[in-house]
């Protein structure tokens, strides 16, 4: 019995990054949605490469896991927001960074990850913020490097 549980349980994971940086999406305070539109896997096909979203096939407990990769950051930059969110409740997960000590550098990277449970058909999408300066702020990209990336599977 375990072994069929191990087994169903890899059936719906993904691992997927952003081929290319997407230039000057926030910044001013724009609630951006980052696509990993290269997947490494995609047990299940639940993660869509064209819109950045994760679809629960099943009810369960899940975990993802979000490590985005920023740059142009200005010197007024006051604040960075990782999200996480399940669209269809518009309920939002986050990790808070106040950047002023890397500003200077001009960027950084910000990871998050949760352990949620889903109904099927529920959603999960990936969002990024930075508030207090003008939309320049890159979300980098690179398949080489793969600099921005998440991940998820069902857990149970």
């Amino acid at each position: 019995m375990a072994t069929n549980n191990v087994i169903n349980l890899g059936r719906y994971s993904f691992s997927a990054y952003l081929n290319t940086t997407a230039s000057a999406v926030t910044g001013d305070g724009t609630l951006y949605s980052v696509i990993c539109d290269t997947a490494e896997f995609n047990e299940g096909s639940c993660y869509n490469v064209m819109t950045g979203i994760y679809t629960a096939p099943i009810d369960g407990n899940y975990c993802f896991i979000f490590n985005c990769f920023l740059s142009s950051i200005g010197a007024q930059t006051t604040g960075q927001i990782l999200f996480q969110r399940k669209p269809n409740t518009d309920q939002l997960f986050a990790a808070y960074l106040n950047p002023s000590t890397v500003a200077s550098a001009g960027y950084m990277g910000l990871n998050s990850n949760i352990l949620i449970h889903l109904s099927a058909t529920d959603t999960m999408e990936f969002l990024v913020a930075l508030t207090g300066s003008t939309k320049t702020v890159d979300v980098l990209g690179s398949a080489a490097a793969q600099y921005t990336r998440c991940s998820g599977f069902l857990v149970l």
